[in-house]
């Protein structure tokens, strides 16, 4: 009997069953290579980008359900409206999330590709260099075919630079005047956010989203063009985007709790579990919380930030601290891809 043993980039190889496997001689295969075998025979669907793509891979994933196109999704959170992280589907569509922290989505070549943002992420891959990090985006857009297309945000300075480089149809997207699919008349109540999408050649969408955040509109509005590039009914793209649940740890809401009084004013403070650890998701979660609950006092949160990695953390948030009067309460740093360098 042939087996093989799947393993995360994350995991080390002196894990204990990583050397058992090689000690009995049974193949361990990369996620990035197993997914790149998956998509050799599929309509691949790859979202990248430094923030946000676990998110609009649930978003393109929920559409293509709603459409009734049954696709395969393999994600890097827990999509909530299926209860897992991946599922296979009986569709020609595999949609899924690329990861660039270890460069291995260049393993991908997809038919389509969304690049959410880019930043100085996981810079340890890439040597510390910057030019390193963007030429390896424009390499992964490259694994596309020449009638692949590329879906990018046009709002992220990076990616607007990066564009003439870009060998690929593109279709752009963002709050910005000249993107192909652009986010007007943004407002946000409560969790949701209410929007206008305007397309090219197509009708506005006149959109209702169950996610908070100006973040997530763009976010949205990724999954919206590689939609309706698929000829996916409007209707579905709507009910999907109304209906959707987010996926695990992503802005997620645990309740409201009562605070005892302090020099005699009492009250209720909301909880919400945020995986966001870098300084602009961090920031982008506060402006989504501010915007919702408006009534709420700003000045009295303590965002709790997880943190990955000790040097990239700390590394992080001295070259560029979270925004506004909101002090940030650093937890334990969990030890994943380095080893404590005392930070």
């Amino acid at each position: 009997m042939r087996a093989w043993w799947w393993s995360r980039s994350a995991i080390s190889s002196d894990n204990p069953e990583i050397v058992a496997a090689h000690e009995a001689r049974i193949p361990v295969i990369r996620r990035a290579e197993m997914l790149a075998e998956l998509m050799r025979f599929r309509h691949g669907i790859a979202i990248a980008g430094t923030h946000g793509k676990t998110t609009t891979t649930a978003m393109v994933s929920s559409i293509y359900a709603e459409a009734g196109l049954d696709p395969t999704f393999v994600n890097g959170g827990l999509v909530k409206a299926a209860g897992v992280h991946a599922r296979l589907g009986h569709s020609r569509y595999l949609i899924a999330e690329a990861d660039e922290s270890d460069a291995s989505f260049l393993h991908l070549q997809p038919m389509v590709a969304i690049v959410t943002n880019i930043e100085a992420d996981h810079m340890d891959t890439y040597q510390g260099d910057f030019e390193n990090l963007k030429q390896t985006f424009i390499n992964f857009l490259h694994n596309l075919p020449f009638y692949g297309r590329a879906v990018m945000c046009v709002d992220d300075p990076v990616i607007r630079e990066l564009l003439p480089r870009v060998g690929r149809q593109i279709t752009t997207y963002g709050f910005s005047e000249d993107a192909d699919v652009r986010v007007e008349e943004y407002k946000q109540i409560g969790a949701q956010g209410h929007f206008t999408l305007a397309r090219q050649d197509k009708e506005l969408l006149h959109v209702t989203l169950n996610a908070p955040g100006r973040h997530n509109a763009l976010n949205a509005a990724a999954a919206v063009a590689v939609a309706t590039e698929e000829g996916i009914d409007d209707d579905a793209i709507l009910r999907a985007l109304e209906s959707f649940q987010g996926t695990g740890r992503r802005f997620d809401f645990l309740g409201e709790f009562t605070l005892d009084a302090v020099n005699g004013k009492a009250g209720t403070a909301m909880l919400v579990d945020d995986y966001g650890h870098h300084p602009t998701e961090v920031d982008a979660t506060i402006k989504a919380a501010r915007a919702g609950w408006p009534d709420k006092k700003s000045g009295d949160d303590l965002p709790a930030a997880p943190l990955h990695a000790y040097a990239r953390s700390v590394r992080r948030f001295r070259q560029r601290p979270v925004t506004g009067r909101h002090p940030v309460n650093a937890g334990r740093v969990r030890r994943r891809r380095d080893a404590d360098s005392g930070c």
